[in-house]
C-alpha cells in the first residue's frame, strides 16, 4: 500500500526547537520493512507545505495518511482533517502518538477519522494496515479505536508493549531531510543553544516506573532497554551515514540502571566513535557510583537535565514525585567534578502553590548555583493532573481548552494558560518572574568575580597581573558599587540566606563548595570562619556587604593594601608596588581590606 504519515507542527505561528520525530521514524521503518510504500512530510521543518499539502498529496495516490504529533497539535488537526476529508474521502486516516492519547472518544466526536493506535505502534500499525488490505475483522488488531457499522465506538483492547526492543527496526532516516533536525536553536535570537554539531535524537529505552501527575506514561511503567550493543549499532550508523557527532538520548531513565549505563558507555569508548551526548535523568534514581560519571564524561556525556520541577516538598508531594530536593544538590556537585553542565526543569502554579513555596524553590536555586527558568504546569490528557482539572472545574470544556492550549503551547514559559493555584494569574507571573530575576541577579553576584576572565576575588583580591587592574579600574569601580546594590537587595529580600556558619556547615553547603553572603551579625569563631573560607573564598568568594560598603566608603586618607593569595599556600601574602596603591587610592577614594592569614590566627586589616 501506498502510505503517507504527517508529522504536525506545534504551531505555525511561533518557531520552536524540534527534533528528528523518532515516533513517525520507526512507523515508517516498520511500514517499510514488510513491504510498504512510504513517504513522510514533516511539516515541523517546512510549515508553509501545511497550507498546499493537498496539492502536494494528490498525484501520489495514496492509499493511507496517516497522522502524528504532541497534543499541542491539536487545533492544528482540527483544521487539517476536514481539509484531507473533503478532498480525499477515499482515503482512511489513522492518527497515533502522543496527541491521541487519552482522548480517544472525543476526537472521534469532534475529528472525523478512521482509526487511532493506542500506545506503541510499531506492531500495530502493521496488522491495521494487512486488516484494511485484506478487508478482514478489524476487531481482532490490538490497539486501535474506530467506529462500527453502528456508529458506535470500539477499543479492541490494549496491545501488549513490545519486549525486545532490538527487535525493532531502526528508524526510517532516509526518508527524512536529515540536516533539517541537526541543531537546536534559541528561537529569540536563533542562536545555538545545546547542540552546536550536528545532531540526533536516540531513544536508548522505553517506559517509566515515575508516576508524576503532570505526565502521562505512553510507553508503560516498565522500563524496557535496548542492548547496549544494538544502540552502538545504530550511533555508528549515524555517524558514517550522516556524520552525526553529538546525540540526544530523549529518555528520562538513562541512569536508572547503573550497570546498563556503564556497559554502554564502556561500548561507547571502544568503539571510538568520538561522539558528544546529552541525557536526562531522574533525580529518585540517580548514579550511586562516582565512577559512572568518570566513565560516562570518556565515553562523551557533556549535560545531564533533570527534573527538578520545585525546591518545595509541599509541591513535590502534590506531583507524586518523592525525591528530596537535597538530591539535585549531589548530584549537581558529583556532575560539575567531572566537568559535565546540568541543567534543571522548574514547574511553577500546581494547586498547592504559594508565594512561600515559590520562594523555596528560589533559595534552592540560589544556594546551589542551579541555572533554570519555569514552565507553568499545564494539564494535558492521560494524566493525573489533566483528571483532577477537570473533576475541580478548571476545564468545563475539553475541545476549547485543548485548542487553547495548542494555539500556544510553546510559550509555556511566558504565561499560564490555565491557574491551578489559589492566586489570582497576575501574581502568579510577578512571583514567576520575580524569582527568575532574583536567580539571575544571586548568579550575576558570583560571576561578577570574573571580571578579568578568572579569579577575581572582592574583598580579597587575586591578580596575576596587576597592569590589568589599572587599565580598568573605572569599571572595578562600577562593579564593586553594583556588586554591593546586588548583595544588599538579596540580603533584604532572602535574610534567611546570610551566611550563618551553623547553617550552611551543615549538609546543605560547606561540602559543596559554594558561596554565601557573609553576615556580619553572626558570631563565629576564628577556626569556623577559616574553615569557611577554605571551602568557600578559595572557590567562589565571598562577597561580604560590610566589607564592600567598607571598601567604598573608608575616607581618602587611609592607605589601600593589595595582596595576590597563593591559593596553595594560604600563608602567603604579596603586596604589590606602591604606584599601584596610591593610583587604586586616588580612584576609589578609599582603602582595600584584606585578609591577614598567619597559621591559625585571623585578622581584618587596614593598612
Amino acid at each position: 500500500m501506498k502510505v503517507l504519515l504527517l508529522q504536525l507542527p506545534q504551531s505555525l505561528d511561533y518557531e520552536y526547537n524540534f527534533m528528528f520525530p523518532l515516533g513517525i521514524g520507526y512507523i515508517a521503518s516498520a511500514l517499510e520493512n514488510v513491504g510498504h510504500d512510504v513517504k513522510v512530510i514533516d511539516l515541523q521543518t517546512d510549515k508553509k507545505l501545511f497550507f498546499n499539502i493537498t496539492k502536494i498529496i494528490k498525484p501520489y495516490d495514496f492509499d493511507i495518511i496517516g497522522i502524528s504529533g504532541m497534543i499541542s497539535s491539536y487545533y492544528l488537526l482540527k483544521q487539517l482533517v476536514p481539509i484531507l476529508k473533503k478532498e480525499f474521502p477515499q482515503i482512511p486516516i489513522i492518527l497515533g502518538g502522543h496527541i491521541s492519547s487519552g482522548i480517544e472518544k472525543l476526537f472521534f466526536e469532534k475529528i472525523d477519522i478512521d482509526f487511532i493506535c493506542d500506545g506503541e505502534g510499531e506492531i500495530t500499525i502493521v496488522d491495521l494496515l494487512k486488516a484494511i488490505e485484506n478487508k478482514s475483522d478489524l476487531s481482532k488488531v490490538l490497539g486501535i479505536y474506530f467506529k462500527d457499522c453502528e456508529n458506535k465506538l470500539i477499543f479492541t483492547g490494549e496491545r501488549p508493549l513490545i519486549s525486545d526492543l532490538d527487535k525493532i527496526n531502526f528508524p526510517a532516516w532516509h526518508l527524512f531531510d536529515i540536516k533539517k533536525y541537526f541543531h537546536l536553536k534559541d528561537t529569540k535570537n536563533t542562536k545555538t543553544i545545546i547542540a552546536d554539531k550536528p545532531m540526533m535524537g536516540l531513544l536508548a529505552t522505553r517506559g517509566c516506573p515515575g508516576r508524576c501527575t503532570f505526565c502521562s506514561v505512553g510507553l508503560g511503567s516498565l522500563i524496557r532497554y535496548r542492548s547496549p550493543k544494538n544502540i552502538v549499532e545504530e550511533i555508528k550508523l549515524l555517524v558514517q551515514n550522516y556524520k552525526i557527532e553529538e546525540i540526544t538520548f530523549v529518555d528520562n531513565t538513562m541512569t536508572v540502571n547503573e550497570e546498563w549505563l556503564r556497559e554502554l558507555c564502556k561500548l561507547i569508548i571502544n568503539a571510538n566513535l568520538n561522539i558528544k551526548w546529552i541525557t536526562s535523568s531522574m533525580l529518585k534514581n540517580n548514579i550511586k557510583d562516582e565512577s559512572t560519571y568518570d566513565l560516562m564524561k570518556k565515553a562523551g556525556c557533556f549535560l545531564v537535565s533533570y527534573g527538578l520541577e520545585s525546591g518545595s516538598k509541599i509541591i513535590l508531594s502534590s506531583y507524586k514525585k518523592t525525591q528530596n530536593p537535597l538530591l539535585a544538590v549531589k548530584s549537581f556537585q558529583s556532575l560539575i567534578k567531572k566537568e559535565i553542565s546540568t541543567v534543571y526543569q522548574l514547574i511553577i502554579g500546581d494547586f498547592n502553590e504559594t508565594e512561600e513555596t515559590i520562594r523555596e524553590t528560589t533559595k534552592l536555586c540560589f544556594i546551589n548555583a542551579f541555572r533554570g527558568s519555569y514552565y507553568y504546569l499545564t494539564p494535558y490528557p492521560k494524566t493525573e493532573l489533566y483528571e483532577k482539572a477537570k473533576s475541580e472545574n478548571f476545564i468545563k470544556d475539553e475541545d476549547a481548552y485543548l485548542a487553547k492550549i495548542s494555539q500556544g503551547s510553546v510559550n509555556l514559559s511566558i504565561k499560564p494558560f490555565i491557574n491551578l493555584t489559589k492566586m489570582p494569574s497576575e501574581k502568579l507571573i510577578k512571583l514567576k518572574e520575580e524569582s527568575e530575576k532574583d536567580m539571575n541577579i544571586f548568579n550575576e553576584i558570583r560571576t561578577k568575580l570574573g571580571i578579568f576572565g578568572e579569579n577575581i576575588f572582592y574583598p580579597v583580591i587575586f591578580i596575576k597581573d596587576p597592569n590589568l587592574l589599572l587599565n580598568d579600574i573605572d569599571n572595578i569601580l562600577e562593579s564593586l558599587k553594583k556588586h554591593l546594590e546586588n548583595i544588599k537587595y538579596i540580603k533584604n529580600k532572602y535574610p534567611e540566606l546570610l551566611l550563618d556558619i551553623n547553617y550552611y556547615s551543615s549538609e546543605y553547603l560547606i561540602n559543596y563548595s559554594n558561596v554565601g553572603v557573609f553576615n556580619p551579625n553572626t558570631e563565629i569563631t576564628k577556626e569556623k570562619l577559616l574553615e569557611m573560607i577554605n571551602y568557600l573564598i578559595l572557590k567562589y568568594g565571598i562577597f561580604a556587604e560590610k566589607l564592600l560598603e567598607t571598601i567604598l566608603k573608608l575616607p581618602k586618607n587611609e592607605m589601600i593594601s593589595i595582596f595576590v593569595q597563593n591559593f596553595t599556600n594560604l600563608k602567603k601574602i604579596v603586596h604589590h608596588d606602591m604606584t599601584i596603591i596610591n593610583l587604586i587610592k586616588e580612584k576609589l577614594d578609599t582603602e582595600l581590606i584584606f585578609f591577614d592569614f598567619n597559621d591559625n590566627t585571623f585578622d581584618i586589616k587596614k593598612i
